[in-house]
């Protein structure tokens, strides 16, 4: 029996066909054939769909070997291939922006200025002119831009590097621009172009003769001032001018000359009045430079004076110092160095201040021509003052940074000394204060 014919028969025909008396094994047998009879179906369908998609490809395979020896046997004929445009766009996206040149150099203007990055649809066809009058257009949509009207600059169009156009390139032969002709030479898939303006140089003249105008209108306005009985005179004259074009009689011209001269010097006068304070701002400035070079010199003089550090292994002694900016520093110094290396040491660190004194925690100031070893494993403080610290007290020549004269300023503002006793004597005086 088949597939279909058990799925077909009946119970009792099971029984007694297959002696399957149990109701169990009729199903598990109808089970099974139902789902060989699906799979068979569904092969069978599979082979179908199979030769059907063959056939098809079969037929566009024929297809196209027909349109191929048909277009050989035309070429063939008439010997001329028919050509197929697939893109039938008029029109192209442009990037388009804008350059201007200012004192010689040729600078980007940002969107926040006008300028920035457009992208139009621009005709194939459309040539330099066109591009530029789309283009101003765009950033010039009020007739005016941050660098004047449009009659006051000139125009131009510029590739993708930054190249003048004026005819492209096509063959042997250079035709006009258009946006097609420029796609076709470069080869671009983004197409980017540039607005270039700058300034007429008539502009720059007009202008210049403008404010040459206006400042001889100033000076005429001027002389009018310093004799406007003259000026009054000129007007009632009825020939100012004469057949040889010069302007009045030669005393008027004499008069007008002496006007002329006479505002010349009170103008100077008033100038010369003026100069001592631009001496004295000039001065103050020479000045300033003149000791900026000073702390300059002081300070790579000490840096040079200053002895190589020894190492930790080698004798030596350990000066601590309290800096007014640096905080509390610490350096190693030879057996045989002199103080005086402790102030190339902290002179050579900061340029101000530029004179100092160092001085121990008592109020006792340490003398550049004493030995290191009085202040070895020691702070010290460093206090500023107008004058250089003398180098000895005994002596008048001394290093440059130091002076000739021993004079101790006060420092009680600086070295925290006998605050303890300060503070009771400014108690016992309020205590006194209280009870007057």
């Amino acid at each position: 029996m088949t597939y279909g014919a058990i799925l077909n028969a009946s119970d009792d025909q099971l029984k007694k066909d297959l002696n399957l008396s149990k109701l169990g094994e009729r199903l598990l047998l109808r089970a099974f054939c139902k789902r060989r009879s699906n799979l068979d179906n569904t092969t069978d369908r599979e082979e179908e769909s199979k030769e059907a998609r063959k056939r098809r490809l079969l037929q566009e395979l024929e297809k196209k070997r027909k349109a191929k020896v048909q277009s050989k046997e035309s070429v063939a004929h008439t010997g001329k291939r028919a050509v197929t445009y697939k893109n039938t766009k008029v029109t192209r996206k442009v990037d388009l922006a804008w350059l201007h040149k200012i004192n010689g150099n040729m600078k980007l203007v940002r969107q926040k200025d006008g300028g920035g990055t457009r992208v139009v649809d621009i005709p194939k066809s459309a040539t330099k002119a066109d591009v530029i009058e789309m283009a101003k257009n765009l950033f010039f949509n009020d007739g005016k831009c941050i660098f004047g009207r449009l009659e006051q600059l000139r125009f131009d169009l510029l590739t993708f590097n930054k190249e003048l156009i004026s005819t492209i390139p096509l063959g042997d032969k250079d035709v006009p621009f258009t946006v097609q002709a420029y796609i076709d030479n470069f080869k671009l898939s983004k197409i980017r172009l540039y607005l270039y303006t700058e300034v007429k140089e008539d502009e720059d003249e007009d202008s210049d003769d403008l404010l040459e105008s206006d400042s001889d209108q100033d000076n005429f306005e001027d002389i009018s001032m310093y004799d406007d009985a003259h000026l009054q005179s000129r007007t009632k004259e009825p020939d100012i001018l004469h057949e040889d074009n010069l302007i009045g009689s030669s005393r008027q011209r004499q008069e007008l000359k002496e006007c002329i001269e006479k505002a010349y010097e009170e103008s100077l006068a008033a100038d010369q009045a003026k100069s001592p304070v631009n001496v004295i701002v000039v001065n103050e400035n020479e000045h300033h430079q003149q000791k900026n070079k000073e702390v300059f010199d002081l300070r790579k003089t000490r840096n040079e004076r200053l002895p190589k550090e020894p190492c930790a292994s080698e004798p030596h002694y350990i000066v601590s110092v309290r800096h007014l900016s640096l905080g509390v520093l610490a350096h190693m110094f030879s057996l045989d160095d002199c103080a005086y290396s402790i102030y190339d040491w902290i002179g050579s660190l900061t340029d101000s201040p530029q004179h100092f004194e160092l001085c121990t925690y008592s109020g006792q100031c340490m003398s550049p021509s004493d030995n290191i070893k009085s202040v070895d494993k020691c702070m010290l403080v460093m206090v500023p003052s107008m004058d250089p610290v003398a180098f000895s007290p005994n002596e008048t020549v001394s290093l440059k940074g130091f002076g000739s004269r021993w004079e101790i300023d006060p420092i009680s503002d600086y070295v925290p000394c006998n605050i303890m006793q300060e503070d009771d004597e400014e108690k016992h005086d309020n205590d006194l204060n209280d009870e007057s």
